[in-house]
């Protein structure tokens, strides 16, 4: 299933990005999946999977932002590293999560959720992304 969720990223990678730096930015999706996949099992994996406790879903997503913010601000090249980490760790997550909701969920509706959670993960991460990207910009200008 992570494998499926990286897909896209890893086939715009293989088009777009020089043969040179293809195998950084696979690197960069790998770690991405096990932040993502060790953060769900974490904060996420334990108690009722049916209703989830506030205090596990803030410390989950306080961690995914973390491990973005960490990533787009220090690395260089934000599209070349920061976002295909982005793209892994959302991957990793939603992997753990549909690992676990598929064999329990007879409705199959475990499907949307996962169609939801993607969704929501990239949009809110993505938004991460832009507001550490734009920071970024500021504080090279203010210290030319």
């Amino acid at each position: 299933m992570i494998v499926v969720l990286a897909l896209p990223g890893y086939l715009w990678a293989m088009v777009r990005v020089p043969q040179n730096a293809r195998r950084q930015l696979a690197s960069d999706m790998a770690w991405g999946i096990v932040v993502g996949l060790v953060n769900w099992i974490l904060t996420m994996s334990w108690g009722d999977s049916s209703q989830y406790s506030p205090i596990q879903v803030a410390i989950s997503g306080a961690l995914m932002v973390a491990w973005v913010v960490w990533c787009t601000w220090r690395w260089a090249s934000i599209l070349m590293r920061g976002v295909p980490a982005t793209w892994g760790a959302i991957a990793g997550y939603a992997g753990g999560w549909s690992g676990m909701a598929m064999p329990s969920d007879v409705t199959g509706l475990w499907a949307v959720g996962l169609v939801f959670l993607i969704l929501g993960m990239t949009a809110g991460l993505s938004l991460v992304v832009l507001i550490v990207a734009v920071l970024k910009l500021l504080v090279a200008r203010a210290r030319q």
